[in-house]
């Protein structure tokens, strides 16, 4: 089983814009203007936790106050668009 985790080699900023975060890579140098489920998605692995895609449904469900499974794909959406931007990544637990 993998988990998700933020980018190993990285430290991110956020700052709050609105209703939407932007997140500064240092080790990219870009920042990404992002809405509140991939801001959320951060904000749960920015305590250095190591989270499964299930865990992080959770996570989100309970902010939102609904079922987790209808936040499963949305989630795992996220997570892959997150990689794709050097944000997060896999990490085998």
């Amino acid at each position: 089983m993998h988990g998700w985790q933020l980018t190993s080699h990285d430290t991110l900023i956020l700052e709050e814009i609105g209703d939407c975060v932007a997140v500064y890579s240092n080790a990219t140098g870009e920042t990404h203007l992002l809405d509140a489920l991939p801001a959320e998605v951060l904000s749960c692995l920015s305590s250095g936790a190591c989270l499964t895609h299930l865990e992080l449904a959770v996570a989100v469900a309970e902010v939102a106050d609904e079922p987790w499974e209808s936040w499963l794909p949305q989630v795992c959406n996220v997570l892959e668009r997150l990689a794709s931007m050097q944000l997060v990544e896999r990490f085998a637990r």
